[in-house]
């Protein structure tokens, strides 16, 4: 579960930004918090939204925890980490988070970020009310600090860290001896999921998303169940044979092929393997999924191929929710409404807000620009309450900020309209343009 989470110097967030998923006990609140030992007594929120205009740093703020993680867990090289300072800044990254792991410890995890090298680093883990260090690289020729390792591992990550100053130290404890420390290294891992447009969430990767998840059975029995009450006009999902069968041209090309892909760069290739391509040919039927669809009062099938963004998107959102909520991960999710009904939306936030359909303390953070999600009257309810929301403005200077609703005075009242306000601009983050007027200026220049 995270806390805490603050930055300084990434992409278009210039000054230091703090995002917290800490209660507001000022408020009043509607949504049930996580409580659990160790975590902050006033609870921590289930969900955060953060609003903007185009531009504004919505999705820098998610690439800030995404690059982050991808930094830790190796999925990149550092090239590749966009790990991008403010344009003309040549002061380094900074990063802070506060977190709860699987182990039930409570960490903390500061890293700072200098021309593509470590600057400084420290993990700790709270085993009392007071934390205790674990590691610590500090500037200028300060020792690392491995406390919470014994000699061999001691050894090991100096040695590494040596020859690859590049890379965190938390990034070598995927394997390590001392369990608190795998347990953070598994929060980065296993725990922050993303669904971002850096990792391109297209309609093709959806389709490839449900396929794949639906060969499992519990998934596929979890979306069967909750795809044909949102009103997505879905009975049921099946899964069907497709043959695969080649025919012989395109099995010899298929085999010879292989057989030099298996030979490439290996003096030695495992014959054994070379002719099994032989005599196992390659005409195995796969299974695939379909949905079906009501039309006068009549099932008709289509193929993933054959759906909307909108019935894909959501149909790859429910798979999603069956791990995050069992496992009780954080899913940041940018622009959680796209291709999605408004009804939809809601629904999704409402199942993390309720600790019945949460009971593992997941948490959801997400941009989104649809506003219905702010006014109860639609609803019959919040589906925010006020310290779930979040804003980013833009400033004259190209930086962006980031506050919390509850950061902005008068807006602590139940009834205040929360979404009239946003739409009058009195919470910023809203986009400032008169379309109309420029338009109508620009037909006026035409006609002289």
């Amino acid at each position: 579960m995270l806390i805490d989470f603050s930055f300084k110097n990434y992409k278009s967030f210039k000054d230091d930004q703090s995002f917290s998923m800490r209660r507001n006990t000022n408020l009043d609140l509607e949504k049930d918090p996580i409580i659990k030992d160790g975590l902050p007594k006033e609870g921590l929120s289930r969900a955060a939204a953060i609003y903007g205009a185009n531009a504004s740093g919505k999705s820098n703020f998610l690439n800030a925890l995404l690059s982050l993680k991808n930094f830790i867990t190796k999925k990149y090289s550092i090239d590749k980490v966009q790990f991008e300072s403010f344009i003309g800044s040549a002061e380094p990254l900074s990063f802070y988070l506060s977190f709860f792991a699987m182990n039930g410890k409570k960490y903390n995890y500061t890293l700072i970020v200098k021309e593509k090298l470590i600057d400084y680093e420290r993990l700790e883990v709270y085993n009392s009310n007071q934390p205790t260090t674990m590691f610590e690289y500090g500037k200028s020729g300060i020792p690392i600090s491995l406390k919470a390792f014994d000699n061999d591992e001691k050894t090991a990550l100096k040695y590494n860290f040596t020859k690859n100053p590049f890379v965190p130290i938390l990034s070598f404890l995927k394997d390590s001896n001392s369990q608190d420390a795998k347990a953070a290294y598994n929060f980065f891992d296993d725990e922050l999921v993303f669904r971002t447009e850096l990792l391109e969430s297209s309609k093709i990767n959806n389709e490839i998303t449900v396929n794949k998840a639906t060969q499992d059975e519990e998934k596929f029995d979890f979306l069967n169940k909750i795809i044909p009450v949102l009103d997505m006009g879905i009975d049921s999902v099946e899964m069907v044979d497709e043959d695969t069968a080649l025919n012989e041209e395109q099995y010899n090309i298929f085999t010879d092929m292989m057989k030099k892909i298996l030979r490439a760069g290996d003096e030695k290739p495992d014959e054994k393997m070379l002719e099994g391509i032989d005599n196992e040919p390659f005409k195995a039927k796969i299974k695939k999924a379909i949905f079906r669809h009501v039309v006068d009062g009549k099932l008709a099938s289509l193929n993933l191929d054959q759906e909307s963004d909108g019935t894909l998107t959501g149909a790859s959102l429910i798979l999603d929710l069956l791990s995050i909520l069992k496992n009780g991960s954080i899913y940041i999710v940018d622009e959680l409404d796209k291709s999605l009904h408004p009804f939809i939306t809601s629904q999704i936030i409402d199942a993390f807000n309720n600790k019945k359909t949460n009971p593992n303390g997941a948490q959801l953070i997400f941009t989104t620009h649809d506003t219905t999600l702010l006014d109860s009257s639609i609803y019959g309810e919040n589906i925010l309450d006020r310290d779930e929301i979040w804003f980013t403005e833009k400033h004259k200077d190209g930086s962006s900020e980031l506050y919390p609703l509850s950061s902005i005075k008068y807006t602590t009242k139940k009834d205040d309209n929360v979404y009239k306000k946003y739409i009058e601009g009195r919470y910023g983050a809203t986009p400032k343009v008169s379309l109309s007027y420029v338009i109508q200026n620009y037909w006026k220049e035409q006609k002289k």
